[in-house]
């Protein structure tokens, strides 16, 4: 028994390995892909770009904070979490000896 799934592995392995070499051997360049004129207007930059400046309409743009709702429960584990510490609601965990 153990000579046969043996060779059923082996089977699938050749096998396997013949049809790489085939798909390479006969794989073809599609051309009318690579004719496709570029867009340059797409990936230059804009006028009065400067490395390390920020655009000027985006220096005034307000800036976003985030106000946490009284009662509403809290979006991720963390603040939950962070919230029940404050209010002791958590244990203090005991210390390990370390050895």
């Amino acid at each position: 028994m153990g000579i046969s799934v043996l060779a059923i592995i082996l089977v699938i392995i050749l096998s396997g390995i013949i049809y790489i070499i085939y798909s390479v051997k006969t794989a073809e360049i599609q051309d009318e892909h690579l004719d496709e004129p570029v867009d340059k207007t797409a990936f230059s930059k804009p006028a009065g770009w400067k490395v390390g400046k920020m655009p000027p309409e985006l220096q005034n743009a307000p800036k976003m904070t985030l106000k946490k709702i009284p009662g509403q429960r809290s979006q991720t584990v963390v603040d939950d979490l962070v919230e029940r510490w404050k209010k002791k609601d958590i244990p203090n965990l005991p210390k390990t000896d370390q050895k």
